[in-house]
């Protein structure tokens, strides 16, 4: 049987030279700007219910860019950064030394956090993109309470899933479904070991050397899916907030016919723009006393 987390891990240190360099010109900027590492309103939501984060015990599953590891350690927090890729991890580790901030980074399994202590953390939270590659959130959502002080909160903010079922090759002004939202989970997708790119297909893994080819499992994930192993683990949902996009760089990349200026935000253009983007929520380790 296939470890779908470390098929994951093994495309995420392949690629980590990719998205280190895509978001190069932002990082230094995550001190001063809490919005790069908590987008679209869900650093105000947070705000509702942590006035203050000096000295606060947080941890971050799936820290990926660490963007939000930088912004919570800037405030005073006592970070630690999970993340199942090392290579993440070690460009992390490298900026944040020249942030000059103080974060643990443990390279682990999100679904498997025997190295995390029962009841350590004031704020655990999650990031953009994290749910996709997680393949058991009983078993995640299970540690993020264990790992929960009581009275702690658990804060996610990602994509909506009501943006998952449409093709990313959309003409301006139409919207055309890839799958169905309640679609079967894993989607399997091939790369190149070395790049990480994705531009070979199955049929093209037929050409070339199968060992230079691997798999990697995207989950995408019912608004149901998400909630419902949450509030099993004990969690009690307190907010949600849905947001819309507020850069239109998710959908310039996609559009094959734009000839003229447009602007990707107006959902009469783009009708991708009319629905949610963004699905931040938040919830609390509740203890019966």
């Amino acid at each position: 049987m296939v470890d779908k987390h470390q098929a994951n891990k093994r495309w995420w240190n392949a690629s980590s030279k990719d998205w280190k360099e895509r978001r190069e010109s932002e990082w230094r900027e995550c001190i001063r700007n809490p919005s790069l590492g908590f987008p679209r309103g869900s650093f105000r939501l947070i705000n509702q219910f942590i006035k203050d984060f000096e000295d606060k015990n947080v941890c971050v599953l799936g820290s990926g860019d660490n963007f939000s590891s930088f912004v919570l350690a800037s405030l005073g927090s006592k970070v630690t950064s999970v993340d199942i890729s090392q290579e993440q991890l070690k460009t992390a580790s490298e900026r944040a030394k020249e942030l000059n901030l103080e974060i643990t980074f443990i390279q682990g399994d999100a679904t498997k956090c025997s190295f995390l202590d029962d009841n350590a953390f004031d704020f655990v939270c999650s990031t953009n993109g994290f749910y996709i590659w997680i393949s058991d959130l009983s078993a995640l959502f299970t540690e993020v309470f264990r790992i929960l002080k009581p009275d702690g909160y658990f804060m996610s903010y990602d994509i909506h899933p009501f943006l998952r079922p449409w093709k990313e090759t959309n003409k301006i002004g139409i919207l055309e479904m890839d799958k169905p939202y309640f679609s079967d989970n894993p989607i399997i997708s091939y790369y190149h070991r070395l790049t990480g790119d994705f531009s070979y297909s199955e049929e093209k893994n037929i050409e070339i050397n199968r060992e230079e080819i691997d798999e990697v499992y995207e989950h995408h994930w019912t608004l149901s899916d998400l909630l419902n192993p949450m509030l099993d683990s004990g969690l009690r949902l307190l907010k949600i907030l849905e947001e819309t996009a507020e850069r239109d760089f998710y959908d310039e990349a996609t559009i094959q016919d734009k000839t003229e200026e447009i602007d990707l935000l107006k959902w009469e253009v783009n009708p991708k723009a009319g629905l949610p983007s963004w699905l931040t929520f938040i919830a609390e380790k509740q203890v019966l006393k």
